[in-house]
């Protein structure tokens, strides 16, 4: 076939040893006997090109370990949008690719959420018409990775058309949101705290006062005065006010620790009763608590926290709803001991609270 053409690309050394790409196109010429007479084509020297190729070739390889999508955004003066370049990890945010949107970026304003799309067009005509560089906050849609949080940031040219180009990073801004709205959380919490503490310390005053004239009233009744059982009912609610305060204080963290002996499974009894209002309806308690345990020594504050961690932990683990068993029992630790706490020596005997 006289037509037949191979094209081949060669390396070469030129005469003062520099080296070079050509492109080769050669066909067969041949006669009427169908033997080949001749090869005639064309020599193109490529090198710029494969030069060229490399180096973009390089630089997709660095964008690619960027943190992030570089990116150009195109604005046209009609309005129009595109993205003709984007590093790969476009599809890990927008969960479109680069091709879907280098003439159209419909798909990936699409994922913008709702709500923050005003702002966004907003910013980008903005800088469309001041040429100042582009810096936002949004959020978007991913199907699979549900809300997300991008920062941009990009320096804009106008072009010959009337369009602007911008040239920038986007990056997922997520965590640090996260991190942001936990600490933002906790300090809100750390005030909640304080204001229960000094609330409490307050309210104690008050309580102590009510328990005090209690017992007062109480010393100045003969035992078959029936005001006496109201004035001791009194008294009662005080000290289980007292109790609740007690509680808040160990919320707020502000309760000095003062260790007293006391009996566990009674103090875990007392503090059941506000327990359901915590776990809720699907959860029921169980409270599996041993009748001979040992007195512990123990802050009954500290307590209370260790309780009401376990229990909202537990909660937290069964949002279906379920069983919640508080047990205690003695037992003693030896050398053996599969979980020991640091500073309980062995052959010492303890009290094991299990929640399940």
């Amino acid at each position: 076939n006289d037509r037949a053409a191979h094209n081949v690309e060669l390396e070469i050394y030129s005469k003062d040893g520099q080296k070079k790409w050509v492109s080769t196109n050669i066909r067969a010429v041949r006669n009427a006997d169908g033997k080949v007479v001749l090869h005639e084509g064309t020599v193109e020297d490529i090198t710029t090109r494969k030069k060229a190729a490399a180096i973009q070739e390089e630089l997709s390889r660095i964008i690619a370990t960027v943190p992030g999508i570089v990116y150009s955004f195109l604005m046209r003066p009609d309005g129009s949008t595109a993205i003709p370049f984007a590093s790969s990890a476009l599809h890990d945010i927008f969960d479109v690719v680069p091709d879907a949107v280098r003439d159209d970026a419909g798909p990936l304003l699409a994922a913008i959420h709702p709500d923050d799309l005003p702002h966004f067009n907003a910013a980008v005509a903005d800088s469309f018409r001041s040429l100042t560089p582009w810096h936002d906050e949004f959020r978007v849609n991913h199907p699979k990775r549900g809300l997300l949080w991008v920062k941009v940031d990009a320096l804009p040219e106008r072009k010959e058309d009337g369009s602007v180009l911008w040239h920038g990073f986007l990056i997922d801004d997520t965590e640090r949101k996260q991190l942001e709205s936990q600490l933002l959380q906790a300090q809100k919490m750390e005030a909640v705290g304080r204001l229960a503490g000094g609330v409490s310390h307050d309210f104690n005053n008050i309580m102590g006062i009510v328990i005090g004239y209690s017992d007062l009233i109480a010393e100045t009744l003969p035992p078959s005065d029936l005001n006496l059982c109201r004035i001791l009912k009194i008294k009662d609610a005080a000290q289980r006010a007292t109790a609740l305060i007690r509680q808040l204080l160990a919320f707020s963290r502000m309760q000095v620790s003062a260790p007293t002996l006391m009996d566990l499974g009674m103090h875990i009894t007392h503090l059941a009763e506000m327990l359901p209002r915590l776990l809720g309806e699907d959860i029921q308690l169980i409270l599996s608590l041993d009748k001979d345990l040992w007195t512990v020594k123990a802050d009954p504050s500290q307590i209370d926290q260790v309780l009401l961690n376990l229990v909202v932990n537990a909660r937290d683990a069964m949002p279906q709803g379920g069983k919640l068993v508080i047990e205690t029992h003695n037992v003693e630790l030896d050398g053996s001991s599969v979980i020991m706490p640091p500073d309980v020596p062995p052959d010492r005997k303890s009290t094991r609270l299990n929640s399940s």
